[in-house]
């Protein structure tokens, strides 16, 4: 996910190819540029890591605003080590913008590196299509039953599997078999 944008960042500084949030008395916050093409439900994935001392905290804070909601609050880190995370977005806009920063003013300085937004991908269009579009049995005599012509059925983005009826006035004189699923299946007709 990329956007342009100024990052925020309050007690932040280089680390070893990384970015180190805050000191001993200081805060470390971080937070991103609107994520302008968002739209939606996204996942936010980062590496993180605590200072490895005595009294630092583990706890790292997550807050979303301009929209959206996020699946954790906090994440807990591990000291002198990363670990990877991955979090959920729900209703992300292009004014969205997520927030990074230790548990508390002291002693909650940590790493992070590599944050990626990427995007649900988008729900497609439910398609249903069918092939041939008509029938033709030929001559069927009286009480007998004519040979199967078999319709195919081809689906996409489908939620569930589609159903089948034989309507008209003579639905009757026809019999159809077959198993469709979300992305088709084939159905033998016959005519009696």
């Amino acid at each position: 996910y990329t956007t342009g944008g100024t990052w925020t960042l309050t007690n932040g500084y280089k680390g070893d190819k990384c970015l180190k949030m805050g000191t001993g008395s200081g805060q470390g916050i971080l937070t991103t540029p609107a994520l302008a093409n968002l739209n939606g439900n996204a996942t936010l994935t980062f590496r993180a890591g605590a200072w490895n001392a005595t009294d630092e905290k583990t706890e790292l804070l997550l807050q979303i605003t301009g929209g959206g909601s996020l699946s954790v609050s906090s994440v807990t880190m591990n000291k002198g080590a990363f670990k990877n995370f991955t979090v959920d977005i729900t209703g992300g806009t292009a004014t969205t913008k997520i927030t990074f920063k230790g548990k508390q003013p002291a002693d909650s300085r940590f790493f992070i590196d590599d944050i990626v937004v990427t995007a649900a991908a988008a729900a497609g269009v439910p398609t249903l299509s069918s092939s041939p579009s008509s029938l033709s049995f030929g001559n069927v005599f009286t009480s007998t039953t004519s040979s199967a012509s078999t319709v195919t059925v081809t689906g996409s983005d489908l939620t569930s599997a589609p159903t089948y009826t034989i309507t008209g006035t003579d639905a009757a004189m026809f019999s159809a078999t077959g198993t469709l699923t979300t992305s088709g299946g084939s159905i033998d007709v016959t005519f009696a």
